[in-house]
């Protein structure tokens, strides 16, 4: 796998590969390919994650569909980036998203007490 995106890292993507899938979106026809390229590529990447799961080598309290659909949702952005800044480090990919995987929960939900985002609308604010 890692030899998979050292290649895609160093790589360029044209512009032509976004407005390919956006077409798709439209189009019963086309879109069928991607769709049925998808489907095989989610049990493949089920059957890694499983395999990586019994190795120890991943966490196995997370359903190995729903590494394979996180997997498969990160390909998109990734081909946009390639088609806009051209290539990239693989250490780019790779420590973000380490860093978001690292990411923990709050506890008790303190960052909703925190945020004014989240805040209900009063008077005050």
């Amino acid at each position: 796998m890692g030899s998979i995106v050292r290649l895609a890292c160093a790589s360029t993507v044209p512009p032509e590969v976004v407005q390919v899938w956006t077409e798709t979106l439209g189009n019963e026809e086309p879109a069928a390919v991607p769709y049925e390229g998808c489907g095989g590529v989610r049990e493949a990447s089920g059957r890694i994650v499983v395999a990586h799961q019994d190795s120890g080598m991943m966490r196995s309290d997370v359903p190995p569909d729903h590494v394979a659909r996180t997997m498969i949702a990160a390909v998109p952005g990734f081909l946009v980036q390639l088609s806009l800044f051209g290539p990239t480090p693989v250490e780019t990919p790779r420590d973000g998203l380490r860093a978001l995987m690292g990411v923990t929960p709050p506890l008790s939900g303190s960052w909703i007490r925190h945020s004014s985002v989240n805040r209900p609308e009063t008077r005050s604010n």
